[in-house]
């Protein structure tokens, strides 16, 4: 016996609610591993800035080189990674609010009062940190690819 168009309809919609939760946990996969990749880097460039001054001091005679290029990149790495750990921060308090006010929405279905302003002020919350994390995420990475460069253009012209 053929669908009927209730029956495609409702089945449109799970297929969509799971490509919905499928393409929800692939962005936080994403998310985990940039965040991870970032991190990495700018260790990874603090400890080439750290060996390479070691190196170069110990030279005779000495390399000359420009100290505030290279204290800048090293400044530039620490922030990042710095906001990074901000944003993980901001980020674990979006998801606390999050659930809060999944719990209240539920709550709601099952008919239990919940104040309006409780629902409203937890939104809000949700949405400041959302945005917090988001400005975090952005500028850790963007401190973290100027320390790169600024490592990178260092290097060319000392080495």
């Amino acid at each position: 016996m053929p669908m009927t168009e209730k029956e495609r309809d409702d089945l449109y919609l799970k297929r969509l609610l799971t490509h919905l939760e499928t393409t929800k946990e692939r962005k936080f996969y994403a998310i985990q591993r940039i965040d991870i990749l970032l991190i990495s880097i700018s260790g990874a460039g603090v400890y080439i800035i750290f060996e390479e001054l070691k190196f170069i001091k110990s030279q005779i005679p000495p390399i000359p080189y420009n100290d505030s290029m290279i204290e800048l990149s090293g400044v530039l790495l620490t922030v990042g990674i710095l906001l990074n750990i901000l944003s993980q921060w901001s980020g674990h308090r979006a998801n606390k609010f999050e659930i809060e006010c999944t719990e209240h929405s539920i709550s709601q279905e099952k008919g239990d009062q919940v104040p309006k302003n409780v629902v409203d002020s937890v939104r809000k919350k949700v949405a400041i940190y959302n945005s917090l994390t988001a400005n975090l995420n952005t500028y850790s990475t963007l401190f973290i690819i100027g320390g790169i460069l600024l490592l990178t253009y260092f290097n060319l012209l000392t080495f």
